[in-house]
């Protein structure tokens, strides 16, 4: 029987990155879910999600299309959730409603 050779330091960061960049995208919508029903702090999503707070307001428009269907597809009617990202004039608003 041959041996078998272990995995090396590289092949295994190189699954974490990629496990990472799948999952912060999809973990996003959970997390808007989440915040509009209340049981996400606010807070933490804003400063976590922002770079995708962002392109879904000023992204190209697939992305942000994406971002917003995502965002919105777990939201209960009635319920949603608004992130007042920097009060400066480079800041901006981004709501998800039902």
């Amino acid at each position: 029987m041959a041996d078998r050779k272990k995995p090396s330091l590289t092949f295994w960061i190189t699954v974490t990155l990629v496990a990472l960049v799948v999952a912060y995208p999809l973990s996003f919508g959970p997390a808007v879910w989440g915040d509009a029903r209340g049981h996400v702090n606010h807070w933490f999503v804003a400063q976590a999600y922002w770079p995708l707070l962002w392109t879904a307001i000023h992204g190209p428009k697939p992305a942000s299309a994406a971002l917003r269907w995502w965002a919105v597809l777990g939201i209960r009617p009635g319920y949603w959730a608004d992130f007042h990202i920097d009060d400066s004039d480079n800041g901006f608003v981004c709501f998800f409603g039902r």
